[in-house]
């Protein structure tokens, strides 16, 4: 049994949007890349720091949105070469008519181009990884593991790409297949433009195989995804998000105030239980919290209803891996550990808002759900249902201020993964609101919570569609120290004016212990 003693409903807020609820005192300084944790005090004074661009990055002294791009990891990698001699998805597959037409039929929504490719998903972990890094996890553990630097890949066209390898994790599972899932984060460069690429190498249930799901952000609203089609062919497609007029501007961010019960009071249960969780870890000869390969884990629990498919499990994964991806390169020194993806019987609801009221409550089919995560000690729980209802691709809630367990629940289509509503509904429940463009009041839990747009060029997984202008949504959450993707000239966040050199520290409980991190 997976046992934990900490981190519950992570607050998620890179610098402007992003607060991190953990069990210890930390001070995130963003600027300096670096992070302190203190387990036994509770309290972090503000942390100064420095204006200087240099070591962090951030908008220049003249007010400009130019960025200074942070560290090395952030030059331009043009001249890089692939430390692997193969360049996957390079190899055309060859099909028959028949076959092709079935192919060109199944092809998800949205697809404008499509390529067909041979892949020996085993044949590339086995290069990018050796066997000791890849069962370098225990059960129910993310481990960051050592692998090749780079690879170059071939979607469409005949000039291969270079990806940098930013970050390769394993997660062994608590139960089920004897393999690990394996996730490959990158940064891929096009002509000299920096986009998002993220893998996700998903065993078979004996453990005995693995396919690879991706997705490669594109130079406009047209990500290419990757995926397995059949025995060993694998399809490349150019997904037009524009074209899929998916709801968006639905109210699918439900403040945990609003539905308290009314002898419920947060902030009591807050100070009194935070005592007992903080004793209780005492006990146990454990710290408040464990950082792994300095990066806080939210282990999250995922259940999927009738009629999401027969491969929802990998499809799930890959969206996990597409989250953290998106949390590396906006600096958030947290990632979210997929502990299990089981099956909850039932169909989804017409209005969303029923199936996310049941969770909490633990109705029907949904008590299954809720006491799992009671046994595994997850932080977060997401349920995802085939269709958007209702005019909305997903819905959940957005903590208090001082956090609130209990409500970390959302629901997310499969129907709009495409447009990142998983993450973005995950994002909600770790404290992040749409943009202030998108909003009738200020952000909530705090007022620099806040998903960031520039009309005419992008916007992050939080904001909605601009008004007048397109601005293609990135996968990454606002951080004003960092650019958009393909974007160099442009912030990803606005500073708080007051308090955007501060960090505080806050303790908090709700049904596990928890310290919030406000970094902006």
């Amino acid at each position: 049994m997976h046992k934990k003693v900490a981190l519950t409903s992570f607050v998620l807020v890179s610098c402007a949007a992003l607060v991190v609820w953990i069990p210890a005192t930390i001070i995130f300084d963003s600027a300096e890349g670096s992070v302190n944790v203190n387990p036994a005090s509770t309290l972090a004074e503000p942390l100064e720091r420095s204006n200087s661009s240099e070591a962090g990055g951030g908008v220049h002294e003249d007010g400009s949105a130019a960025i200074a791009e942070v560290g090395a990891r952030e030059q331009t990698l043009e001249t890089a070469e692939a430390q692997t001699e193969t360049t996957w998805f390079a190899e055309d597959a060859r099909v028959s008519s028949e076959m092709k037409r079935e192919l060109d039929a199944s092809a998800p929504a949205g697809s404008v181009k499509q390529r067909y490719v041979e892949f020996d998903a085993a044949s590339a972990l086995a290069t990018l990884l050796g066997t000791k890094a890849l069962y370098a996890a225990t059960p129910g553990e993310r481990k960051v593991v050592e692998a090749e630097k780079s690879l170059t890949v071939q979607t469409f066209g005949d000039t291969p790409v270079t990806i940098r390898v930013d970050e390769v994790a394993v997660t062994q599972p608590l139960e089920g297949s004897s393999a690990p899932m394996v996730e490959v984060l990158g940064t891929r460069f096009d002509n000299g433009v920096q986009r998002s690429a993220s893998f996700a190498f998903v065993p078979d249930e004996a453990g005995d195989s693995y396919t690879l799901r991706g997705q490669l952000e594109g130079s406009t609203s047209a990500p290419s995804t990757i995926e397995p089609a059949s025995n060993g062919v694998y399809r490349v497609d150019e997904i037009d998000v524009d074209s899929l007029e998916l709801p968006e501007d639905g109210e699918d961010a439900i403040p945990v105030e609003d539905v308290f019960d009314g002898d419920e009071n947060v902030e009591a249960d807050a100070a009194a239980d935070s005592q007992l969780d903080v004793a209780g870890a005492a006990l146990a000869g454990a710290t408040a919290t464990t950082a792994t390969d300095g990066l806080y884990n939210i282990d999250l629990l995922v259940g999927y209803t009738h009629g999401t498919g027969p491969n929802i499990v990998a499809e799930v994964a890959s969206q996990v891996s597409q989250t953290n991806q998106a949390l590396q390169r906006s600096q958030v020194n947290a990632r979210l550990v997929l502990l299990e993806t089981r099956g909850v019987d039932l169909n989804q609801s017409v209005d969303m808002r029923a199936d996310l009221t049941s969770m909490v409550s633990g109705d029907g089919q949904m008590a299954a759900l809720r006491d799992r995560r009671e046994s595994l000690g997850a932080d977060l729980v997401a349920l995802v249902v085939p269709n958007a209802t209702s005019g909305s691709c997903g819905i959940a809630y957005l903590p208090s201020p001082q956090g609130a367990s209990k409500y970390g629940y959302s629901v997310s289509a499969k129907q709009c993964f495409a447009n990142l509503t998983m993450l973005h509904e995950i994002g909600h429940n770790l404290g992040a609101s749409h943009n202030h463009e998108a909003l009738s009041g200020p952000a909530h839990p705090f007022s620099y919570s806040a998903g960031h747009a520039v009309p005419g060029v992008a916007r992050d997984i939080m904001s909605y569609a601009c008004s007048g202008a397109p601005c293609p949504r990135i996968p990454q959450f606002s951080n004003p120290n960092v650019s958009f993707l393909g974007f160099p000239a442009y912030s990803s966040g606005l500073p708080d004016e007051a308090t955007s050199r501060e960090a505080s520290i806050r303790w908090h409980r709700s049904s596990r212990t928890t310290a919030a991190v406000q970094s902006h």
